[in-house]
């Protein structure tokens, strides 16, 4: 989605690259209730997180299972920032796998905590939307190594680990396209 792209996020072309994301994600919203046996899945990385996005989720009444990775540590109605809200709560539990080679890095085994809270988060303009806000952050890593931290939004509710853990293979999947 990015390639091409000339500041401020206006791609060649003169379309707001975030124009992009949503109807990249209304199209599989469509094909979504064509299909409705099948699940489908929006993954976006820190670029697609926004407002505007996940209030087009909700209007398309979730057809498709959204996840976006955060750029913002967004304020929250009661004052809070999302990311220090979320990390003062107690992990739900673990997840371990393995991190291909790529961008410098050496292939490894990643450890991560995983933290979640569904949170109201939005604006008087484009009224209150309430999203899950995970964040995935690792631990017990090696000397030297950058920790792999994921702060991700979805529309959907996980209250287990598995489920979370579920979220993260969504994530990770992005390494197999």
């Amino acid at each position: 989605m990015g390639e091409g792209v000339q500041g401020r996020g206006r791609p060649q072309g003169g379309r707001l690259e975030s124009r992009r994301w949503i109807e990249s994600h209304e199209i599989i919203a469509e094909q979504a209730l064509k299909l409705p046996q099948t699940r489908h899945v929006f993954v976006g990385d820190r670029e697609s997180e926004m407002l505007a996005l996940m209030v087009r989720t909700k209007e398309l009444k979730h057809a498709v299972h959204n996840l976006v990775r955060c750029l913002h540590n967004r304020a929250l109605p009661q004052g809070a920032k999302l990311w220090d809200r979320i990390m003062k709560s107690e992990p739900l539990g673990g997840v371990m796998f393995s991190m291909p080679a790529g961008r410098g890095r050496k292939a490894r085994t990643v450890k991560q905590e995983i933290r979640l809270e569904r949170v109201s988060m939005g604006d008087a303009r484009k009224g209150q939307i309430e999203v899950t806000c995970l964040i995935a952050s690792e631990i017990n890593l090696p000397p030297g190594a950058k920790p792999v931290v994921w702060r991700l939004l979805t529309h959907r509710t996980p209250s287990t680990l598995q489920e979370a853990c579920e979220l993260i293979d969504w994530y990770r999947a992005r390494w197999e396209i």
